[in-house]
């Protein structure tokens, strides 16, 4: 049986296509509940998406420069199907991103529950050097986009703890974005980045 993402997938790309083949323009009966549901399913399975969802208009500037009782009787289809590709692109790295999290939840099921620390492990402290952080993410299973995308923002924090007085808004920004990214990642790279802060 499919995933419950790949289902969802599978539709929105039908539907879509089906405006494509039909639509006028966005004022078109169907598509403000295709918009809506792609827009849910980018929230759903990649929420760091959804700024690039929203930059989609879906219409083309002579379109929405037009009072909206005259958009509805304005062919904007080669608009409309531009935009529909455009948002067809951006569900496959959606799905792809899907696709990767159904399968380190998979992996992590397999495993069964994480056996405790023992006391002494517990006590020991953990690294805190530079090599560490970015050991962290070569461990996990993320694309290699992914995963470029969250060194250069491990680049970032590094360059600010660098300094003699780190830049806390540049360490809180890549903070909230290892929380936004992934949970299990963030549980493993913040403490590594606050052991670095200095004390005062």
């Amino acid at each position: 049986m499919s995933e419950r993402w790949q289902e969802t997938d599978s539709r929105l790309r039908e539907e879509g296509g089906a405006l494509k083949q039909s639509a006028m323009n966005r004022h078109d009966a169907r598509f403000s509940d295709w918009h809506a549901n792609a827009r849910a399913f980018v929230q759903e399975f990649a929420p760091k998406k959804l700024p690039a969802f929203d930059e989609i208009r879906f219409a083309s500037d002579f379109l929405l420069s037009k009072p909206e009782d005259e958009q509805k009787e304005i062919n904007d289809r080669i608009a409309l199907v531009s935009d529909v590709d455009l948002c067809f692109d951006l569900l496959d790295q959606v799905a792809e991103i899907a696709e990767e999290s159904s399968k380190k939840e998979k992996a992590r099921k397999q495993a069964g529950p994480a056996s405790s620390p023992s006391p002494a492990s517990a006590a020991q402290p953990a690294p805190v050097n530079a090599q560490d952080l970015r050991a962290v993410v070569d461990r996990m299973d993320l694309s290699s986009r992914d995963k470029a995308e969250i060194l250069d923002e491990i680049e970032r924090v590094e360059r600010a703890l660098s300094k003699p007085q780190p830049d806390w808004d540049q360490i809180k920004r890549v903070i909230r974005f290892l929380l936004d990214f992934d949970r299990t990642l963030a549980i493993e790279a913040i403490p590594l980045i606050l052991a670095r802060m200095p004390k005062s």
